[in-house]
């Protein structure tokens, strides 16, 4: 594990990030295709219809895909300990306050984050193990539920500037990424 520098979208550097290199000590052996199908089958079992994304790996945490690696960065592990190196992203202002059916990022109840599909899938990483699409609060347990909606107002709400007529007014115009 060695410790390195994660910037917010506006520049703010979130602590707690960490970068793990796989190996016997910080990663799990590769799983089979066995094991693979067994994950597969009990997601579909017992959460809700979830479906496998991709293998388990300790290299990164849900945190670190959801606020980092879902906006085309490394893989990182954010917030090794409990705590709230993740919240950064939205006290800094890079990521603001939104109703559901209009956020990217949503926060869990239980220490949890995950990247918003759409209203009826979200994508997460479940601790150790494997990266999940899931139903919003089809997830593990610990998890608990759902508490907080989140969008980068630079990527999705764009002022646009009117002549100067006298009066000031601006407009917006919003648009959901797919």
């Amino acid at each position: 594990m060695t410790s390195t520098k994660v910037k917010t979208p506006y520049g703010s550097i979130v602590p707690e990030t960490y970068i793990f290199t796989a190996g016997p000590n910080n990663d799990h052996l590769p799983p089979n295709q066995s094991q693979i199908n067994a994950w597969i089958a009990y997601l579909d079992t017992y959460y809700c219809g979830a479906t496998y994304e991709a293998t388990k790996t300790r290299t990164y945490n849900c945190h670190g895909y959801a606020w980092h690696m879902s906006e085309g960065g490394s893989p990182v592990w954010i917030d090794l300990c409990p705590t709230a190196g993740h919240h950064k992203y939205w006290l800094d202002g890079s990521y603001t306050a939104v109703a559901e059916n209009v956020a990217t990022k949503v926060t869990y109840t239980g220490n949890h984050s995950a990247v918003r599909l759409n209203s009826n899938w979200y994508r997460s990483k479940w601790g150790p193990e494997y990266l999940v699409t899931h139903k919003p609060n089809c997830v593990l347990t610990g998890y608990g539920s759902t508490n907080g909606y989140y969008v980068n107002p630079t990527c999705h709400i764009f002022p646009l500037k009117m002549p100067k007529l006298g009066y000031s007014k601006k407009l917006y115009y919003t648009y959901t990424a797919y």
